[in-house]
Parts: C-alpha cells; sequence; structure tokens
C-alpha cells in the first residue's frame, strides 16, 4: 500500500465508526456508516465458505483489520479485507501466504488485542491451512 493511502486519511473515521459498531464501512466513508447503523442497525459478519467448512469474522472481531488496512507487510490480509466487500475467490497458494501473514500478525499485536484476537488468528490459519492442503479456493461473502 502506497504511503498516499485513502485508508489513513479515514483513521478518525475507523475510531467513530468503531465506536457505532460497523468498522468495516470505513472505507465507504461517514456517510454510509451512519446512514447503515440507522437505517438497519444491522451488523455484518464475513463469511467464508471451503468444501463444506465455514469460517467467519464477526462484527466484534472486525476490529482486526484496523493492523491490516495500515500495514504493508500483510498484502494477502488486505486481500481478505478487500474480499469484504467484492466477494472474491481466494485461491489455495494466497491461503497459505495468509497462513504466514496470520502468523506475523499475532507477534504485532498488543498484549491486549492479542488476547482479543488469539482465537480468531488460530481459526483463520486452521481455515486458510484447510484450503491450502485441500487445494480447495475459498468463496467469500458478507452479508
Amino acid at each position: 500500500m502506497s504511503n498516499n493511502s485513502p485508508n489513513k486519511a479515514f483513521k478518525p473515521l475507523a475510531m467513530l465508526a468503531r465506536t457505532l459498531g460497523t468498522p468495516h464501512l470505513v472505507a465507504h466513508g461517514f456517510a454510509i456508516v451512519a446512514q447503515k447503523v440507522r437505517r438497519t442497525g444491522n451488523k455484518m459478519s464475513f463469511d467464508m465458505y471451503c468444501l463444506g467448512r465455514k469460517e467467519a469474522i464477526e462484527h466484534h472481531e472486525e476490529g482486526i483489520f484496523e493492523y491490516i488496512n495500515e500495514n504493508e507487510a500483510y498484502p494477502e490480509l488486505f486481500k481478505v479485507w478487500e474480499a469484504f466487500y467484492e466477494g472474491t475467490i481466494i485461491d489455495p497458494e494466497c491461503s497459505n501466504r495468509i497462513v504466514l501473514e496470520l502468523i506475523a500478525l499475532r507477534e504485532e499485536l498488543s498484549e491486549q488485542d492479542r488476547k482479543a484476537y488469539s482465537r480468531l488468528i488460530d481459526r483463520l490459519k486452521f481455515f486458510f491451512c484447510f484450503s491450502y492442503v485441500e487445494k480447495a479456493s475459498i468463496r467469500c461473502v458478507s452479508d
């Protein structure tokens, strides 16, 4: 990600969106965040499917994307963030690289965030490993 990334401009919005409970909508701007919360009050999850298995990043776990969005060390995890909106397919080779990035990400997390996101990271590592070992793509769906 370049230094003039639009994600940096949304940092104050990320704090507001976290308060509102919709951090994944930050990339679309404040107006949509506020409109979504006011109109529906929906809490979205991000579901992934692979050979009959399902994994999800739940609403309360989406804060992990803050580490991914502003860090060039996680290009594959950033693709997962983008898939949040696009319903992307993640191939097995990408899944393998994501596992390696998840291992590195865990080490970067603060002690408090490590406690909060350890189970999520472990679940995701297992799921992406499964995709790689089975040579099966992952289908991503956002509510």
